[in-house]
């Protein structure tokens, strides 16, 4: 068993490590500030703009995880409306009011009253602008005009989609440009957290291990006890209760990171001892779930509870 040094490699770590060290830097403990001029100055400047680029990040998740449900609901009322149209056709039909064959208008097959697969949004869509569309052939060559629900109202409910998923799309690509600047500041944090780390270390260097290690935790340095391998293995779900794949997990206090596979399940190894944290993030969603590593000596197989996005 031995205690290392664990620099950050996580966005909530690295926030965590920058906040501890400016706080430090602002009310050194003891005070006495262990930094130099010129790393207390690289602190100070980006400390804020670090947390103002996670929150624009956080605030462009909010706003897409908003907006999907309203999104959601236009698709599936259109995916109604798309239904019912061409299931009052169909009984239309059967009545002989429309020709069977008037069907081709629609792309259906004209020997069928089966619904098509509109179980995704491109399908929703793709149908509805075959409904309008070919209803307005299908009336210039001849047909009866359609009632409850008439061609309009699948046409009304077409458009409120597409500026859903229109707003939904801009939703995202915002999240995404907020999310990459602020992977791209790692560049500029990472040095330095180090920096701050490195220079904790060194003024308190000449103490007991102990006592180093207790003082350069008031500046935010993170310290774990690593033993024998423990192997996790879990699944992520989605707020329904449905398997995720490709999900990424990380753990906050270790460099171990694994993906789900088909079914949603990942598996991963850590020497870390004691309480730690696995996080994941897909798309707009995240989730996360703390567990406790018992000290072992040979080995241990742990299985984690679910981690459910929200």
């Amino acid at each position: 068993m031995s205690i290392t040094r664990r620099l950050p490699t996580t966005i909530i770590t690295r926030q965590t490590a920058l906040n501890n060290a400016n706080e430090a830097n602002t009310n050194p403990p003891g005070g006495v500030n262990a930094l130099t001029a010129a790393t207390q100055a690289r602190v100070v400047a980006q400390t804020p703009l670090y947390n103002q680029a996670i929150q624009a990040s956080a605030t462009a998740k909010g706003n897409l995880n908003t907006n999907t449900p309203v999104k959601d609901a236009a698709v599936n009322t259109c995916r109604i409306f798309n239904s019912h149209f061409i299931q009052v056709f169909n009984l239309g039909v059967a009545r002989g009011k429309y020709p069977a064959g008037h069907r081709a208008y629609y792309g259906l097959e004209t020997s069928s009253d089966a619904l098509p697969d509109m179980s995704t949004e491109d399908l929703v869509k793709v149908w509805a602008h075959r409904l309008v569309d070919g209803d307005a052939e299908r009336l210039l060559n001849g047909g009866l005009p359609m009632a409850n629900p008439d061609i309009a109202e699948v046409q009304m409910a077409l458009s409120t989609m597409e500026t859903q998923m229109t707003a939904h799309d801009n939703f995202a690509f915002l999240l995404d440009q907020k999310q990459e600047a602020v992977e791209t500041m790692h560049a500029l944090v990472d040095p330095i957290i180090k920096r701050v780390w490195d220079e904790v270390e060194t003024y308190f260097g000449e103490e007991t291990p102990e006592s180093k290690r207790a003082n350069a935790r008031l500046w935010g340095v993170v310290y774990v006890t690593e033993g024998a391998p423990a192997t996790l293995t879990g699944l992520v779900k989605d707020p329904t209760g449905v398997v995720v794949p490709n999900a990424f997990i990380t753990i906050d206090e270790s460099s171990a990171t694994a993906t789900t596979n088909n079914e949603g399940r990942y598996t991963l190894e850590t020497t870390v001892l004691g309480e730690v944290t696995l996080r994941t993030d897909v798309g707009a969603l995240s989730g996360k779930i703390t567990l406790t590593i018992p000290d072992h000596t040979t080995g241990i197989d742990i299985n984690v509870a679910d981690i459910v996005l929200e």
